[in-house]
């Protein structure tokens, strides 16, 4: 008998009309027949939630929330409501190729222990083109979360994503920084790539200016505790969380000197983040050198 295991493709929603339409289609028209599709939406001020409400299909669940409870929790709540062995996430405005699914559970059935799988995805919008990734088809274990830390930067869109949902346990009770939390939780174990487009990822200005309000910064420090929770698993060295969080500082600066919102939000935060790390840093040469002192005391005895 085949393994064909149920797939949740979650589609959080808040407002995105023009697309979600197209959104829910991608993903009712997967070649991999084992899958049901969730939508929730957020309490949409435009036509979603019409739209969404008037598309019927058997493997489709539609839900929307009494108020709006923030894009985070949107995202957890959506999530909890899946039944599938695999979770996939899709946002409003991005789209599932027709072999999506197939392809990842495919992988995942030849590899079955990879803490999560992504993929190449290309780009509408104001921006064109392809992620061309060139990655290995599998990552060792903690190899994903040293090089997306060391690079500052997470190099994982939601869409043309899975992961069994039975990983999430200390995973969606911790997260407060959407979905880059997850990945470099999840990356501690083996990862999959596909090195191919399983989708298409919609650029328009709300993806640029999501990055620029105090929400975003605040989460943001978040990350830096995340970091430091898996510094202290004692999985990554000091010098690559040192590393990671400056390139991490120096990425975030360069991004909000290219927007305008750098006098409104930046000078707010920016002090905050240098102050951040600096303290970071000389806490990490302090620990290493009463780590050198007890060690020569040990070598004494």
């Amino acid at each position: 008998m085949s393994y064909n295991p149920l797939v949740s493709i979650c589609i959080p929603n808040y407002n995105s009309e023009k697309y979600i339409k197209g959104c829910i289609e991608s993903a009712l028209n997967q070649t991999y027949s084992n899958i049901e599709v969730i939508v929730l939406d957020n309490m949409s001020t435009d036509e979603s939630w019409k739209i969404i409400s008037e598309i019927s299909n058997d493997s489709y669940k539609k839900f929307q929330n009494k108020k709006n409870i923030g894009m985070v929790n949107n995202f957890k709540k959506v999530y909890k409501m899946a039944n599938g062995e695999f979770i996939t996430f899709l946002c409003s405005d991005d789209k599932l190729y027709p072999n999506a699914v197939s392809k990842l559970v495919s992988l995942y059935k030849s590899h079955p222990n990879l803490g999560f799988i992504y993929s190449n995805i290309d780009y509408t919008g104001s921006r064109k083109g392809n992620t061309n990734y060139n990655n290995p088809k599998i990552f060792p274990k903690n190899q994903w979360s040293k090089n997306s830390i060391m690079s500052g930067r997470n190099p994982v869109f939601l869409i043309g994503t899975i992961f069994r949902k039975d990983y999430d346990r200390v995973i969606f009770q911790d997260l407060t920084f959407f979905d880059w939390y997850i990945w470099l939780m999840l990356g501690q174990k083996k990862v999959g790539f596909i090195d191919d487009s399983l989708g298409t990822h919609h650029y328009h200005v709300h993806n640029e200016t999501t990055r620029s309000n105090p929400d975003y910064l605040s989460n943001y420090l978040s990350l830096c505790d995340v970091i430091h929770k898996i510094r202290e698993k004692s999985i990554f060295k000091n010098f690559i969380i040192k590393i990671g969080l400056s390139k991490m500082t120096l990425n975030f600066i360069k991004l909000e000197n290219n927007n305008n919102h750098k006098n409104k939000i930046l000078d707010k935060y920016k002090s905050r983040l240098l102050f951040r790390h600096k303290v970071f840093y000389y806490l990490f040469l302090l620990r290493n050198y009463l780590k050198n002192i007890l060690s020569q005391f040990k070598n004494n005895d």
